[in-house]
């Protein structure tokens, strides 16, 4: 059976693959090669077990994303290496909060943590595909106040999600 860390590093791996395939396509070969020993630096570190490497992993990741975005690259494979470093990140946090805890893994736990992380970096992916073929304009103000009432949002789901449940 696979477990959590063994799918963050094929994540990892995903994630140097496409954010190198986005630079490649936009004629930018070096930074294709910083991509894939970025993402070789981070899987070695997480093999090596080094907790610190997948923050600064993604915060790399999210990095050449934008740079790949300035560089006018394509953007689903900027938006795949994106959602698979976020993939990478959540699996490693999980498989070190199992392991911290010393909960005897379940398989159904385990499922059900997958569906809502696929669920939410499709849903990530469609959402920036269709912002990117609508382009809406808005001023900072609007997306401030967008972005203050998405926050306020996942706050309060947070809430309800770490809530007990009535019996």
């Amino acid at each position: 059976m696979s477990t959590p860390s063994d799918g963050a590093r094929m994540a990892v791996m995903f994630a140097a693959l496409a954010s190198a395939l986005a630079f490649l396509a936009s004629a930018s070969p070096s930074l294709a090669l910083a991509a894939i020993i970025l993402g070789s630096l981070w899987l070695a570190g997480s093999i090596r077990g080094w907790a610190w490497v997948t923050n600064t992993g993604l915060f790399l990741a999210m990095t050449l994303c934008v740079v790949a975005s300035l560089r006018n690259a394509p953007l689903l494979p900027s938006l795949l290496a994106a959602a698979f470093a976020l993939a990478a990140w959540d699996l490693d946090r999980y498989a070190r909060w199992t392991a911290r805890l010393e909960v005897p893994r379940g398989l159904q736990m385990e499922q059900a943590h997958l569906i809502r992380l696929a669920a939410a970096l499709i849903l990530g992916v469609a959402l920036g595909m269709f912002a990117w073929v609508v382009r809406l304009s808005l001023s900072f103000l609007w997306a401030l106040a967008l972005g203050s009432i998405a926050v306020y949002g996942l706050y309060r789901s947070f809430i309800l999600w770490r809530r007990e449940p009535d019996e």
